[in-house]
């Protein structure tokens, strides 16, 4: 018992060890990317200097402030998956600028420097590089400029100042709007693309340590429980309580906790060789070292609790042979159904994380191609009356559509229907409504609003199996796409469209007339040409999280083919704003470079803050969707492991309890089944209650449920079979020792 106990220690100490590695790189990127603190957003500048004049004066003032002053963007890699953190600094404290970027080598970019130089936190062989920044997590890719370098960036948007002093912050800020011509306001993040946002990180840091604490707690309760007898006996020869918890049982807990913490550590070092070359290994090291000695602290007070049982242990029930069997058989059956059903629970959230992984992982060669599209992030704060904003800021976005349409940009909006999918379905639900809405309505069915660049590069086919080609701008008329499975329904979907179609295509107008006071005027009828295409076609949404259990596709939906004139100007100001649109680019590390003259022409220049890369949205989800899928594996693993103490423990008591029984059966010519049936049975039950409850409660679908359970029940069966094959003959000797 005791190999056992000192096994599960060690399991909780790596648990704990790998616990605190993600929660020092969740810090260490929460540090690089500013994600503890507000920063400065620009949010309008004058024009009175060229950008490069504006930089240069934060690099003077950062170096008379003292400070050190930062901006931020994001970009996708060419040749990998992942995304780079770029950060512009003007560097003013270069002493403040190591401790939060200390350098594996080389040194800080200066005035002898080019603009090109920078740091890297790889080794780039790149002759620009001046130095490499000591990073610890292998998986954060970071780039530092100077300020200078940001002149083909936005230079709206987020800035930092280094410094926790806010009257400090507030003096930059000042000087901002004097000194630069830049006009701020407070950011409460790091920007929209802050790839830390609801990662969740301490919410598992705390989940995971309270259930390996629980895990010690019944480890050590176990471990008193069976050598009930052996503590008994030192209480007969005078052992007090005290000296049987403080001087026995916290000496063993001391012991087998050092042990422990000394494989891990050395454990840990081997991993951190392989994992990330020993980067940083000082800084984490003793950060590491002081949260496992707090670790081992509380983990042997937990460990001391069973101890209490000390108190219970009566020297007469040894006399007479007697163990507290029917405790020790509560504590399994109760313990034992509570963490069965998490471990349930968690074990479908598994299988969905992983099923959502594979689709995006599928779809790859779809993923990679966004890298060469962005989007659009508008500014938020209207200054004004909001209708006449949203109708000249309309007109604007249109004519940015027609700009980029022709340079192959995409657009792909999803209908309501599909965009809230769940939730609707949720709804209809409860209100008993489904039905209601038909497949081919405009908004809450199953269509999408696509431009000619997205049937170019996800084709479309008609009856004939011809390849649908639509000119960009084929003129103020709608086209709609229509699977042939609804030809039946033309008339209907003619008269549903046209009115969709007639309220859409005028209604920023009527709105801003009626805002101004003008009479609204009657508008000429829309026209609408429907043309047939084959079924059981498939559309791509370029979004990971519609659709997903699709491979985020959609089939069978009705296209809404639109181009730069047979919209409403508040239609393009969705498309734009609401990342339906995405602007093609040729170089994606530089993004807003490239787009900000066709910003510039459609007058959008002081709204359009930047042009992140659609890429860095799949980047994002994918991070996030790999974070769950780790530590719902490390809860599955944890779960389980406790699932498969609790059923040793479980089969070791019932085997106590039956042993004269078994002993009598088997020297009677009893076979295996017919001595154990009972607890075949019991766990069949068991295992059958929790199935049922499942499928009320509908955790995941019937085949999941029909999958997961059963599999966990064979399992629990062959490891019942297997103790009993090895125990049950050692009872059976007892039994006959008279023991």
């Amino acid at each position: 018992m005791k190999k056992i106990l000192i096994t599960l220690v060690l399991v909780a100490y790596a648990v704990s060890s790998f616990v605190f590695t993600k929660h020092f790189e969740k810090r260490e990127m929460v540090n690089i990317n500013f994600s503890d603190r507000n920063g400065i957003q620009v949010v309008e500048l004058n024009k009175d200097e060229r950008p490069e004049d504006k930089l240069r004066k934060i690099e003077e003032l950062s170096k008379k402030e003292k400070i050190n002053i930062y901006k931020l963007s994001y970009k996708p890699i060419k040749t990998s998956k992942k995304q780079k953190v770029i950060i512009y600094a003007a560097i003013g404290d270069e002493t403040q600028f190591k401790q939060k970027y200390p350098l594996e080598w080389g040194k800080i970019f200066n005035q002898d420097h080019s603009v090109a130089s920078y740091l890297s936190s790889r080794d780039t062989k790149d002759k620009e590089q001046v130095g490499k920044i000591n990073i610890f997590s292998p998986e954060l890719m970071v780039e530092i400029k100077p300020i200078e370098a940001a002149k083909d960036e936005n230079l709206r948007g987020a800035y930092f100042v280094d410094s926790n002093n806010p009257n400090v912050v507030q003096k930059v800020k000042e000087k901002l709007n004097t000194e630069i011509g830049f006009k701020t306001e407070e950011s409460e993040r790091a920007g929209t693309m802050n790839i830390l946002e609801n990662q969740g990180v301490d919410k598992y840091f705390i989940i995971v340590l309270t259930i390996v604490l629980l895990l010690i707690f019944l480890s050590f309760l176990y471990y008193i429980l069976l050598n009930y007898k052996s503590l008994a006996i030192r209480k007969l020869f005078g052992y007090t309580d005290r000296e049987l918890i403080f001087k026995h049982l916290l000496k063993e807990s001391i012991q087998i906790h050092t042990l422990s913490l000394m494989v891990v550590i050395i454990g840990q070092v081997i991993y951190l060789f392989f994992y990330n070359g020993m980067s940083k290994f000082l800084d984490f090291g003793s950060t590491w070292i002081v949260w496992q000695l707090i670790f081992s602290g509380i983990s042997i007070l937990v460990s001391l609790l069973p101890s209490l049982m000390i108190y219970h242990i009566k020297i007469l029930e040894l006399l007479k042979n007697k163990k507290p069997l029917k405790l020790v058989q509560f504590l399994n059956y109760s313990s034992k159904f509570i963490f069965s059903i998490f471990l349930i629970i968690f074990s479908f959230n598994l299988i969905n994380y992983y099923q959502d992984l594979s689709v995006q992982n599928s779809n790859q060669e779809k993923w990679d191609t966004t890298k060469s599209y962005s989007f659009y992030e508008y500014q938020s704060n209207i200054i004004g009356d909001r209708t006449n904003w949203e109708y000249e800021t309309g007109i604007k976005s249109k004519k940015l559509f027609g700009i980029t349409n022709q340079k192959g940009a995409l657009l792909i909006k999803p209908s309501d229907g599909i965009t809230y999918k769940k939730q609707l379905e949720y709804n209809n639900s409860l209100n008993n409504t489904i039905g209601d809405v038909k497949e081919y309505d405009p908004h809450g069915g199953n269509t999408l609003q696509v431009n000619s660049n997205y049937l170019h590069d996800n084709p479309v086919y008609d009856l004939n199996g011809k390849k649908i080609n639509i000119d960009a701008d084929y003129g103020d008329y709608l086209v709609i796409l229509v699977p042939n499975k609804y030809r039946s329904n033309e008339a209907d979907i003619l008269k549903m469209y046209k009115e969709w179609y007639q309220f859409t295509r005028f209604i920023d107008e009527d709105k801003h007339k009626e805002s101004i006071g003008e009479k609204i005027e009657p508008h000429k009828q829309v026209e609408i040409k429907l043309t047939y295409i084959q079924d059981n076609q498939k559309h791509f949404l370029y979004n990971p999280m519609l659709e997903v259990k699709k491979q985020n596709y959609s089939k069978d939906a009705i296209l809404i083919v639109v181009n730069s004139e047979n919209m409403g100007g508040d239609s393009y100001l969705s498309y734009l704003t609401g990342r339906y649109f995405f602007p093609k680019v040729d170089n994606p590390s530089q993004p807003y470079k490239e787009l900000k003259e066709d910003i510039k022409i459609a007058g959008l220049q002081d709204i359009i803050l930047t042009t992140p890369s659609l890429y860095s949205i799949v980047d994002d989800y994918l991070f996030k969707l790999k974070s769950e899928l780790q530590f719902t594996l490390l809860f599955v693993t944890l779960l389980l492991s406790i699932e498969i103490i609790i059923t040793c423990f479980t089969v070791l008591n019932y085997l106590e309890r039956n042993k004269f029984i078994h002993a009598v059966q088997r020297i009677n010519g009893f076979d295996f089944y017919k001595r154990h049936s009972k607890i075949c049975f019991l766990l069949g039950l068991f295992w059958l209650i929790i199935y049922l409850g499942a499928l009320t409660f509908k955790l995941a679908n019937y085949t999941i449920i029909s999958l997961i359970i059963p599999a966990y029940w064979l399992v629990e069966l062959l490891i019942v079979y297997f103790i009993i094959r090895f125990v049950e003959k050692k009872k059976n000797k007892d039994v006959l020792k008279g023991a």
